[in-house]
């Protein structure tokens, strides 16, 4: 990539603003009470692994994830909590070394994270709470970078103004803000096989540095957030060479292929990442098949289409709904809420509203495709023919979030408290670059046209 110090400051500003927003909510776009305690569960999750580990050693239990119970002075139960004195007694053992007299693994996820902020922990001479400021300051840092690349490309492929609004339509995000600095989500993970795939199309690296790259990615994002979006994840990975089959005018036969061979690939490392996971559930149950088991009959299945007689009251609800009314949920979830008390501002507005606002300026991109393509003196047919290439992915983009409401339905059902920001990988992040690519080729528009007629009258 350029970096020109233009280049690099708008890199740099962006990296500033987005981890400062998820570190502590910096420009207050969500409510402080949801900001500091959203997905506080699962994050326990990560601690209660570190106080184990720092009892019991860093593979103990198969060095999955979970909670600690029996915690001195505090109520716990014998199974996984996901609120209340459980979650709290995470941090609270932690920060002070309680005591525990047992551990509740989690058997759905590597959590290869809190194996190395367990060792990290181990060697990095920091008192607990500065120790967990650092891992959020880092994880929010991380997640900002691999954000700012993305607003970085933008920047090259469409300009500044595209860059801008990427930047702060993902500033301004509620759901983006939430997720930032959480030590279980590790949200920089998600969109690393999606860089991978623009840095291979963008610096045409050869096909093995590729095949090496995706299977890489995928396989760092399976050990440090597990399945979960696992669709919505290799959909993105594959969005960017949609783009590319269209500005660099691949056969549509080249397309298939090259979809079908970085698809292969991924599916390789998924399953990979399945034996380390099975590994780690038989030291815990005895016996590899009982971690098989779990991950591709129980925990597949609960999260799908799975049997619902064979599932808990919640999971069997989940099961038996329609995939539309799923959907409809997730249609109708609020993207900006930049309402204010102190002013008496109300202003929603919604998932739907946005995908509307898109379908809009993607209209109107081929109406003017369809209507300058055939001139060749058209002085921008560069543009139109990337903002073309444009619209294609983002609608491509938006089978990415689609796909976790449809064939993950069980799950998209129940988890409605952090499932949209599916929508934000990558469908809206490019929507919004539609926007601003196509603002600012409007604006070269008229003054191309302008010129034209200039030159037309000046004797």
């Amino acid at each position: 990539m350029n970096l020109r110090p233009q280049s690099f400051l708008l890199l740099s500003i962006s990296v500033l603003l987005l981890v400062t927003n998820f570190f502590n909510n910096q420009f207050q776009i969500v409510d402080q009470n949801w900001f500091d305690n959203h997905q506080k569960d699962t994050e326990s999750l990560v601690i209660g692994r570190m106080v184990k580990a720092k009892r019991d050693g860093i593979f103990s239990a198969g060095g999955l994830t979970g909670q600690i119970t029996g915690i001195q002075g505090k109520k716990t139960t014998d199974r996984l909590q996901w609120s209340g004195e459980t979650v709290e007694g995470q941090y609270q053992a932690y920060y002070d070394d309680l005591g525990f007299t047992s551990f509740n693994p989690y058997f759905s996820q590597i959590g290869f994270q809190a194996i190395i902020f367990s060792f990290i922990d181990k060697i990095l001479p920091l008192s607990p709470p500065l120790y967990i400021t650092t891992l959020k300051i880092l994880n929010a840092s991380l997640f900002s970078l691999v954000l700012s690349l993305i607003v970085f490309f933008f920047y090259l492929e469409f300009g500044l103004f595209s860059a801008i609004l990427v930047l702060l339509t993902t500033l301004f995000s509620q759901w983006i803000t939430v997720f930032g600095r959480n030590l279980w989500w590790v949200m920089w993970a998600f969109y690393l096989p999606f860089l991978a795939s623009i840095h291979h199309l963008e610096q045409k690296t050869t096909q093995t540095m590729n095949l090496l790259l995706s299977y890489t990615a995928v396989l760092i994002k399976c050990f440090f957030n597990g399945y979960e979006y696992i669709t919505t994840t290799l959909i993105m990975m594959v969005t960017p060479y949609i783009y590319y089959w269209r500005v660099e005018g691949w056969k549509f036969k080249c397309l298939i292929k090259r979809l079908l061979v970085v698809g292969i690939m991924s599916t390789i490392a998924v399953l990979s990442s399945t034996i380390v996971l099975a590994t780690q559930i038989a030291a815990v149950k005895g016996g590899l098949k009982s971690g098989l088991h779990h991950i591709f009959v129980y925990s597949v299945g609960k999260r799908t289409h799975g049997d619902a007689a064979s599932y808990p009251e919640v999971y069997a609800n989940s099961l038996k709904t329609d995939v539309l009314t799923v959907i409809k949920k997730y249609l109708n979830g609020l993207i900006f809420d930049f309402s204010q008390k102190d002013i008496n501002l109300h202003l929603k507005i919604k998932y739907q509203t946005v995908i509307i606002i898109f379908a809009f300026f993607s209209l109107f991109t081929l109406l003017f495709y369809f209507y300058f393509h055939k001139s060749k003196s058209f002085e921008l047919s560069d543009s139109i023919n990337k903002l073309l290439a444009l619209t294609l992915t983002v609608w491509f983009s938006f089978l990415a979030p689609l796909s976790w409401m449809v064939v993950f339905k069980g799950h998209a059902y129940i988890h409605t408290h952090m499932n949209f920001i599916t929508w934000h990988m990558p469908f809206t992040v490019l929507g919004f670059g539609l926007i601003g690519s196509f603002m600012s080729f409007l604006v070269s528009l008229i003054f191309s046209l302008g010129s034209s007629q200039r030159r037309r009258f000046t004797p």
